[in-house]
């Protein structure tokens, strides 16, 4: 049976004989897991949670947003008990000293803060934890995923009408936020790429000023937010009949991203997932040229874990949603990128953006 996020982190405390856990969130340095814990999405509180109690504390801005967003938490007043009282108490009925954090997470000036004023706790950093605790989606994460990828699908589509020689990378980034917007997205999930020709061969170029040509390729790599949780997904497509060379580079860069989307299954090593992609590319004499991971999980954040490259360790597990994204980048010359986003499940794989052709779009 899957455990909500309350009772992962207990869970946790119990499995590392630990007294409590505490988050702190300030300006945004504990998001998205001060959301994923609490459904908070203020930029100032903290959290504490023992076996026994969850606790939570913010300042004054946000104490009806409190009210509104915050369930099955103990609240603390400012004025009242401060955390590091709080912690002393809880420390003292434990037989543990050991309280966990996130320190890719936490500041080392918040760390160092609360370290002084609880000298007697041994603080134990548990890297990433807020994103392990993550990995396997609940039922209500994966409907607004799957809302967000919904939302990219239905604007891109819209946005095809619009697109011709001469048309700019950035009015076309412009033009697809403001599509996802108009269709339900709360914002970008991440930077809306837009590249063509030459441009293509940068992963993360930033929309320019160039113009569509004919006869080039043009990769969009763009997400949707709904919900809190993001999606990703990339097409390129054809201004014209693009070049033989082009063409089959993208033939190639297609057939391994499916043999990549084949591979992926609740069990299968993470590493199995890249090197289908990565074998079908060197068949074609273009593995040199896929130069990052395949893929990362992604939810409340853009990356997320797992992530899936060659060094990558352990297994997918039904639950996770994952990006597959291979892709091919020649400098001076151009790229392509085909990308996914999917639903690991016990025999296979739902994909949320497979609505949309990955056969090459000619406009």
């Amino acid at each position: 049976m899957a455990l909500y996020p309350l009772e992962k982190i207990k869970e946790l405390l119990r499995k590392e004989k630990a007294a409590a856990f505490i988050l702190l969130n300030q300006e945004g340095s504990g998001q998205p897991g001060t959301r994923y814990l609490s459904g908070f999405t203020g930029s100032a509180s903290i959290i504490v949670i023992s076996k026994e109690k969850s606790f939570f504390q913010t300042d004054g801005r946000y104490l009806g947003q409190y009210r509104n967003e915050v369930k099955k938490f103990t609240f603390l007043r400012q004025s009242g008990t401060p955390v590091p009282v709080l912690l002393n108490k809880i420390l003292a009925r434990s037989k543990s000293r050991k309280v966990l954090f996130d320190g890719t997470r936490t500041s080392f000036s918040d760390w160092q803060k609360i370290t002084e004023k609880v000298p007697q706790a041994q603080f134990v950093s548990s890297d990433n934890i807020l994103q392990e605790i993550r990995r396997i989606k609940q039922k209500s994460e994966i409907a607004h995923i799957k809302m967000a990828c919904e939302i990219a699908c239905k604007s891109f589509l819209a946005l095809l009408p619009y697109l011709k020689n001469g048309v700019t990378e950035k009015w076309a980034a412009k033009k697809l936020e403001e599509l996802m917007e108009k269709n339900g997205s709360e914002k970008p999930a991440f930077e809306t790429i837009v590249a063509s020709g030459r441009n293509a061969s940068l992963p993360h170029a930033k929309p320019s000023e160039r113009k569509f040509k004919a006869g080039g390729l043009v990769v969009i790599d763009f997400g949707a937010t709904f919900g809190g949780y993001v999606s990703d997904m990339t097409r390129t497509i054809a201004i014209g009949k693009p070049s033989l060379r082009l063409k089959k580079i993208y033939e190639a860069v297609r057939r391994a991203q499916a043999r990549g989307c084949r591979t992926i299954k609740a069990g299968v090593r993470l590493k199995t997932v890249d090197g289908a992609c990565r074998l079908a590319l060197q068949k074609e004499n273009l593995s040199r040229f896929f130069i990052h991971s395949t893929g990362h999980g992604l939810g409340l954040e853009i990356h997320e874990l797992p992530l899936i490259n060659g060094g990558a360790t352990g297994a997918l597990e039904a639950g996770n949603i994952i990006t597959c994204e291979p892709g091919v980048y020649i400098e001076n010359f151009g790229g392509v990128r085909i990308e996914d986003t999917l639903l690991v499940t016990k025999n296979g794989a739902k994909n949320f953006t497979g609505g949309i052709t990955t056969d090459l779009i000619t406009i």
